[in-house]
């Protein structure tokens, strides 16, 4: 951002002195700091690979364990700091024409409000303009990208994976509220900015209101329309609709160009590979909705999560004389608790989808609940009736786990913990290795990603240049065009001249002979 005073990363910067304090204190615990491992989920994902990016770590940080998510995703970083606070400031009525009057009255009503004025934006848009770290060339110096490629993560281990459907629960969203024609839906597409009216602000600033409505920062109904910012509280609509309701959702999606929509929302150039995407992530499913709807999910989850994870894979493992590993994971076991789904668990659609979240329950040995008196008056058992295979699924996570961190090889640990079942291989530049995570069968699978990231390898590249092959080609063909139209029209002079070459007589440039002249007479007068 332009403002010296406003870098931002704030959250970050509290995250550091938390690890500064562990370091420092860490043997009063009988603690090693030299083995400090930071783990984190979805957004966290990111935040614990942002940390060690940045030259205030000092190398304070010995493994990483990244889930669903990493510091290359494009959620992981705002790239455009100034939007967020153009968009921020024009829905409080703060919008000025000078950057730091803006500011003041930004300030000015945080200092009086009680209360969170904030509204998450929620669009197609995956980078969308939320307060997410930035690059502040100081905490955050360069891109993260260059960043795995130097020297800063060369002794640092790093375990990451992802769940066989992360972008389910996103897609749902998607599907209810930007996609959807059902008449009660909020249908968000397309809608004009200057519809929306700029609330009023009141003396007391409890509340934030618009001029003749209800006030915004609040649970608000389906039916109310934003501008393409909605609370998280919607959520529930998405649960109580009922089933006829969802099976009407998803046959008006299923009519919509839906990929286009999402391609366009997320890509500068998307129509120059827009056909290869809806060949991939559409065509197969023909009229069959529901696995429309999987390859929907598959596209958000590529997108969203599984690119980026790959790309971050690959580029530790170029890195030359790295003294650490990588391990990465599928998990594809669909959790037995009844976490709240509208499509999921009210349409069925998907009975095997394993969404975001949905190994927490298991590293963390909430299965295993049922044997400790303390957490059952913290958990409602009736939500978590794991099975004994559960149990011992979940004891095989946490050794994992366990193992990595102690050791920085998810395979080898303490005595107390013993070795793994099965041996998780790294993944390296010669081999992508992950381990499947399912019920009944853990199991090392190669190559997993490797189709799709060649994939989108080749469409962010078109992005990046925006060099699209298809007017590469189309302009190709047209010179071609002109170029055999003037070599036939040279053809055609050409024998058009000899036709008429043929046409005329031998003799028209040459004259008769004259007969041969005879001598005058001499004519003698007598």
């Amino acid at each position: 951002m332009k403002f010296i005073y406003h870098k931002g990363n704030y959250g970050l910067w509290d995250q550091l002195l938390a690890v500064e304090w562990i370091y420092e204190n860490a043997h009063l615990f009988g603690g090693d700091r030299d083995r400090i491992v930071l783990a984190g989920h979805s957004a966290g994902a990111g935040n614990v690979m942002l940390i060690p990016a940045s030259h205030y770590s000092r190398g304070m940080i010995r493994r990483v364990i990244s889930q669903s998510g990493t510091g290359l995703a494009p959620w992981s970083i705002n790239n455009n700091p100034m939007k967020l606070l153009e968009r921020f400031s024009e829905d409080i009525c703060c919008k000025r024409p000078n950057d730091n009057e803006m500011l003041k009255c930004i300030y000015k009503l945080l200092e009086k409000s009680d209360r969170d004025i904030y509204q998450l934006h929620i669009s197609l848009n995956i980078a969308d303009d939320n307060p997410y770290p930035v690059i502040d060339n100081d905490f955050i110096n360069d891109t993260i990208e260059n960043i795995l490629q130097s020297d800063i993560y060369k002794n640092i281990d790093f375990l990451t994976g992802v769940t066989l459907h992360e972008g389910l629960y996103f897609a749902e969203y998607h599907i209810k509220n930007f996609y959807s024609e059902y008449p009660n839906s909020s249908n968000l597409i397309n809608q004009s900015t200057s519809s929306k009216k700029c609330p009023n602000i009141y003396s007391n600033l409890t509340t934030i209101k618009s001029s003749k409505e209800t006030p915004t920062i609040k649970k608000t109904s389906l039916h109310n329309k934003q501008d393409g910012i909605m609370n998280f509280e919607r959520r529930t609509d998405i649960e109580q609709t009922s089933s006829n309701d969802l099976n009407e959702y998803l046959e008006n999606f299923a009519k919509l160009n839906y990929i286009e929509e999402y391609i366009d929302a997320n890509f500068q150039h998307g129509k120059c590979f827009i056909d290869e995407v809806k060949k991939k992530y559409e065509l197969p499913a023909r009229r069959n909705t529901t696995y429309r709807l999987k390859l929907f999910i598959d596209l958000v989850s590529d997108l969203m999560f599984n690119f980026h994870m790959v790309r971050c894979l690959n580029l530790l493992s170029k890195v030359s004389n790295r003294n650490s590993s990588s391990y990465a994971y599928i998990y594809s076991h669909r959790p037995t608790s009844k976490v709240h789904s509208g499509y999921r668990d009210q349409l069925k659609l998907l009975p095997q989808a394993i969404g975001h979240f949905a190994e927490l329950d298991y590293i963390f040995g909430v299965p295993l609940a049922r044997n400790y008196s303390r957490i059952h008056r913290n958990v409602n058992m009736n939500y978590y009736n794991y099975t004994s295979d559960e149990e011992n699924f979940s004891r095989q996570l946490i050794r994992y786990w366990s193992n990595f961190i102690k050791t920085g090889d998810p395979n080898k640990g303490s005595s107390s913990i013993g070795k793994s079942v099965v041996e998780w291989k790294s993944y390296t530049k010669k081999e992508h290795n992950y381990l499947n995570f399912d019920l009944n069968s853990i199991q090392n699978t190669v190559n997993y990603f490797d189709e799709m990231y060649k994939f989108w390898l080749h469409c962010f590249h078109i992005e990046s240049t925006g060099v699209c092959q298809k007017n590469t080609i189309k302009i190709y063909l047209i010179l071609f065009i002109i170029l055999l139209i003037f070599l036939l029209f040279l053809l055609m002079i050409y024998l058009l001249w000899k036709y008429f070459q043929k046409k005329k007589p031998r003799d028209v440039f040459s004259r008769r002979s004259p007969t041969a002249l005879l001598p005058y007479p001499n004519h003698v007068s007598a």
